[in-house]
């Protein structure tokens, strides 16, 4: 697809973890595609994108970044300029959005594929006023983003995740929760649950597959049991059956939910730990466009 020069952005979170490495190349894909690159500082993302999207004229928006990154773009081009087609190019840590738009690692390939005109649909939700593209993470895994810290990240990558395992192994507790969704109320004791909106590539499949191009979040809980070991139970024969056995997991579909628990539990929002219950989780009604591989 051919753009104007005003109806196409390059926009770069330099704080990506990738961005350093591969800044030589993006000035090149820049000059090649006669684009401007524009890099900013994590901290000025919000204001950088509010400028760049109240161009009237601009018809797609190439951001770079993590998942994080991605978030912040479809949130605001949803409150700002809803016309504006989203591309992504992959240079966080994880990268799990973008997998799920079938984008590789290779930045010219990213690039290649931002350029073209396959595009989808897809809905962004809201958790406590935050927007997220992926999922809510509630209990077990939510405690692992919690031990996580920024700086091992950085250092390890996604193998940070597994010493946040490791931690929170030593900490297990039972875990109640209680769903408010479709009319109905429902508590559930001894469970994982998570919220998506979005399938997750990942080498081990945890999660069953949801896509944000349909219209609602699923919510999905863990549990074979009455003990505090019963959601690590359900998530592992989930595994060795290659998510054909989900005998053990409980799927709700939801346009809104309310989910609260006694317990003071920490809450990760697209991997990050940031939210507290009680949760209020609704679907935006317009979806986001973005562009995507083969």
């Amino acid at each position: 697809m051919m753009f104007k020069k005003n109806e196409i952005a390059l926009l770069v979170n330099q704080d990506a973890k990738r961005v350093p490495a591969k800044m030589k190349l993006l000035h090149k894909l820049a000059r090649e595609n006669k684009m401007k690159l524009r890099l900013c500082d994590g901290s000025d993302l919000d204001f950088e994108l509010r400028e760049i999207l109240s161009n009237k004229n601009l018809k797609r928006l190439i951001i770079g970044g993590g998942d994080g990154t991605i978030t912040k773009a479809a949130s605001l081009i949803l409150k700002k300029n809803s016309k504006v087609q989203l591309a992504v190019l992959p240079l966080g840590t994880a990268n799990y959005y973008s997998r799920s738009l079938g984008l590789k690692r290779n930045l010219a390939h990213s690039f290649h594929v931002a350029l073209e005109n396959r595009i989808e649909e897809r809905h962004v939700c809201k958790v406590n006023n935050r927007d997220f593209l992926i999922g809510v993470n509630v209990g077990t895994a939510s405690r692992m983003f919690d031990e996580v810290t920024d700086d091992e990240k950085k250092r390890f990558g996604k193998l940070a995740y597994l010493r946040g395992i490791l931690r929170i192994l030593l900490k297990l507790k039972s875990t109640d929760l209680k769903i408010k969704t479709n009319g109905k109320e429902i508590i559930y004791k001894f469970t994982e649950l998570v919220v998506l909106n979005q399938q997750i590539q990942e080498p081990v499949k945890l999660t069953p597959d949801v896509k944000g191009s349909d219209p609602y979040f699923e919510i999905i809980t863990y549990g074979v049991g009455n003990s505090v070991f019963s959601p690590f139970i359900a998530i592992i024969i989930y595994i060795l059956t290659f998510g054909h056995n989900q005998k053990y997991l409980k799927r709700i579909k939801s346009t809104e939910a309310i989910i609260e628990s006694d317990s003071d539990l920490p809450v990760a929002v697209d991997g990050d730990s940031i939210e507290k219950l009680p949760l209020k989780i609704s679907l935006h009604r317009k979806p986001v466009v973005f562009v995507k591989a083969n």
